[in-house]
């Protein structure tokens, strides 16, 4: 169930935002809602402990390691599928940028914001082979500019 399994709720979501994608359906605008709120929940896993992943039994001995989901997989398996399948969409793509732009000030840890950073880069690579006009690709240097810039400042 999604509240027993969080990688499973990212999951669906980002199998709904690939479906918007594929050519027989060419839905952008869901697409772009499916990152907004995997946008939302991979910020939330950035501003949470992460818990403790032993427990013990009453004599104090380990009787079980839980393994929860970390935040660099976590952000590998939602946003990499939306941005390989998403790159030749410019609208999509601006809002890739968009999205981890608003994301930047919320996420407080520089290695989340480091992976987030990286994410944009790939990004913009891929998005930069399948831009069409040169204004294509200006609206997408500086979007991804704005985002960098939003992720390489202070985390709160």
């Amino acid at each position: 169930s999604p509240i027993q399994d969080l990688g499973f709720s990212f999951s669906q979501l980002v199998e709904i935002g690939v479906r918007a994608l594929s050519p027989s359906t060419n839905d952008p605008t869901s697409a772009m809602s499916c990152l907004d709120h995997l946008a939302m929940g991979l910020t939330k896993l950035a501003q949470r402990t992460p818990p403790f992943p032993f427990h013990y039994d009453d004599q104090g001995r380990v009787r079980v390691v839980e393994l929860s989901l970390g935040f660099e997989k976590l952000a590998e398996d939602c946003l990499t599928p939306l941005r390989v399948y998403g790159k030749d969409s410019l609208p999509v793509m601006l809002h890739f940028f968009y999205v981890l732009e608003k994301m930047a000030p919320a996420v407080p840890g520089e290695r989340e914001r480091t992976v987030l950073t990286g994410h944009a880069v790939r990004a913009l690579d891929s998005a930069l082979e399948h831009a069409v006009t040169e204004k294509d690709r200006r609206l997408l240097e500086e979007a991804f500019t704005v985002a960098k810039t939003a992720l390489d400042a202070p985390g709160r």
